[in-house]
């Protein structure tokens, strides 16, 4: 088709007629139109689709024409006809199937007097132009020819029509040419189209690309079967027959339409599969399982999953949805099978396979003991503290400790690990909760909790004054020396005095004694040291020292000679002796 013509009336009424080539395109400009009339068949379409504010007409020889601005306005709600042969047909955009317009075709009545839509109206005679229907649409007879109209192209003259005073041909006819043949599915079963005509006239049926040809039988009446293999392609067509009879009159007549479907649905899905790449985890497994998608206008959907069957219907819009209770999947961690399968209303069938993937099992994570024993000390903290465990691989890992949560990356096999600074560990001797919470690739989530002590803190004292004054006499030393004091109860108390060494353990109280034997303490005159340490049960470790006099020291000595001489005469006797 290298052109088409076209008649667009305005919103004023007035129509306008045109042609679009194929050279430019088939471009037909409509933005202010109300109506606009394309000299096509509905044969001639196969599909209707909406570019932007355009609207796309797709031909059966390929081709598409472009209404352009057809959508540009919103409050305007435009008619759009096909017209051939002298007839018009209204097109109706419906619903959507993917981007194609369903469309319906309703004749239009054009054969009173006068009518509206005379200049739409195309009469395929040499090509005439619409402008000339008004004088020859109003007269149309049976199979399209214009009473008292002189032949075109072969087409019937009037006398013909009138019987020329020779009783008049026998008109040809097309039994129930309003009429609409389906037929379809996987066996689709042949069509038949009837008439009648004069004995031995030839008749020939055609379906888009598909002829049959057959003779008028002695009784008048002819019959063509259309059978499966010669069906044209998928599609609404209206058939045309052409008759000739023994005169060579030639009479073009519509024929009923052939509404041909042998297309298996087009079925697809968009929710619930592995396929689209959903995993039923707990939550949703406990709300039951909806399986979604889309398909063919009014087909039959069935879906079955173990063994249990649910059916609907694909809406208008093209959608369909099934709910399976959550007692169809049984909980744990699996795959199973889905078949959908796709019925039209024609018994056209298709069916997919699909799976889906059950994962109800919560992921496994634990931590293992920090620090040996889990008690972080001063030591231990001072440097930082890592946390390490063991996660379901592939899983999302949240660890909350000391105010934080960070995130964690399991790896491969497993294992994780995060550290913490000694700055992000709060010095002290209280309790610290971690808190895990791993999430799997389902979206099950396990939340585990552990108690980890910290204890950076310690004590140990010396009680003083040692032996009441802090000096050691020669009599007390010779006692020897007990040093007392106190430590977190059950610390290692280590007590160092002029070198001898005392390891005790601070009592349930906290008290703790260190003796000293006197053979320890060193006689003389001098200061001594005490260190003493404790070590407490988490192995944080306090000191503390005290100075101790010792004075053990004594000296006496006698000058000589006394009185010079060492000898006491009458006179020193009688004036008293000095002794130093």
């Amino acid at each position: 088709m290298s052109a088409v013509n076209f008649s667009v009336r305005s919103a004023a009424g007035a129509v306008t007629h045109g042609q679009a080539h194929d050279t430019d395109g088939l471009i037909i400009p409509f933005f202010t139109g109300s109506q606009i009339s394309l000299n096509l068949a509905p044969q001639d379409v196969v599909g209707y689709t909406q570019s932007g504010n355009d609207l796309i007409v797709e031909l059966a020889s390929g081709q598409k024409v472009t209404v352009q601005g057809y959508f540009f306005d919103d409050s305007r709600d435009p008619d759009l006809f096909l017209s051939a042969q002298g007839e018009l047909h209204h097109v109706e955009l419906g619903g959507h199937v993917g981007d194609q317009y369903l469309a319906t075709y309703n004749p239009v009545d054009t054969s009173g007097k006068w009518s509206a839509y005379d200049e739409l109206v195309f009469l395929d005679l040499e090509r005439v132009e619409p402008v000339v229907a008004p004088l020859i649409a109003p007269a149309l007879g049976l199979g399209g020819v214009a009473a008292g109209a002189a032949a075109i192209g072969g087409v019937v003259l009037a006398d013909d029509l009138l019987g020329g005073g020779g009783g008049g041909p026998i008109i040809p006819t097309v039994d129930n040419p309003d009429g609409t043949y389906e037929t379809g599915g996987p066996t689709p079963t042949p069509l038949t189209i009837t008439g009648t005509g004069e004995a031995g006239s030839t008749v020939n049926v055609q379906v888009g690309t598909s002829t049959q040809v057959t003779t008028v039988g002695d009784d008048g009446t002819w019959e063509v079967i259309f059978e499966a293999g010669d069906l044209p392609d998928d599609g609404v067509y209206e058939s045309v027959v052409t008759v000739v009879n023994p005169g060579g009159t030639e009479y073009t007549l519509d024929g009923p339409a052939l509404d041909i479907d042998t297309t298996p649905p087009v079925v697809s899905v968009g929710e619930g599969t592995v396929s689209v790449g959903e995993i039923v985890n707990a939550e949703e497994h406990d709300d039951g399982h909806v399986i979604a998608g889309t398909g063919e206008a009014g087909a039959t959907i069935t879906v079955e999953v173990n063994g249990t069957t649910q059916t609907t219907t694909v809406s208008q819009s093209g959608s369909w949805s099934v709910h399976f209770e959550r007692s169809v999947l049984i909980e744990g961690e699996y795959t199973t099978g889905v078949t959908i399968t796709a019925t039209d209303l024609r018994g056209n069938v298709t069916t997919v396979t699909d799976q889906i993937q059950v994962d109800t099992v919560a992921p496994a994570v634990n931590m293992n003991t920090v620090e040996g024993d889990d008690v972080i000390n001063a030591t231990e903290a001072s440097d930082g503290v890592t946390l390490t465990g063991y996660a379901e691989p592939g899983s999302t890992l949240t660890v909350a400790f000391q105010g934080l949560t960070r995130d964690v990356t399991v790896q491969s096999d497993g294992s994780w690990s995060i550290d913490f600074t000694a700055a992000q560990i709060a010095q002290g001797d209280y309790a610290s909760a971690v808190t895990l919470t791993a999430t799997d690739l389902a979206g099950n989530s396990t939340v585990s909790r552990y108690s980890l002590h910290v204890d950076t803190e310690g004590n140990v004292s010396l009680n003083t004054p040692v032996s009441g004054d802090d000096l050691l006499n020669e009599t007390e030393a010779a006692q020897g020396l007990n040093l007392t004091g106190t430590a977190e109860a059950g610390s290692t108390v280590v007590v160092e005095m002029m070198g001898a060494v005392r390891t005790v353990t601070a009592d349930g109280s906290g008290n703790w004694t260190a003796s000293f034997a006197a053979a320890e303490i060193p006689a003389g005159e001098y200061d001594a040291t005490i260190n003493v340490s404790a070590t407490d049960l988490v192995g944080n470790t306090t000191t503390t020292s005290s100075v101790l006099r010792v004075d053990t020291s004594t000296f006496v000595g006698l000058e000589s000679p006394v009185s010079g001489d060492n000898m006491i005469n009458a006179a020193e006797q009688t004036g008293g002796v000095l002794i130093n």
